[in-house]
């Protein structure tokens, strides 16, 4: 089972990235990223 882990812990350990998303860098990506998905921002309820 994966676990979150901090980027300090990501840069010592690469294969935490084959496994772990990568963080939105906007919050109008997330948005979009969501869209795609079929689901609504949390905001917009």
């Amino acid at each position: 089972m994966a676990r979150i882990v901090n980027k300090e812990e990501r840069l010592n350990n690469p294969l935490e990235d084959l496994i772990s998303f990568p963080d939105p860098i906007t919050d109008k990506e997330k948005e979009d990223r969501e869209k795609a998905l079929g689901q609504q921002p949390k905001d917009e309820k």
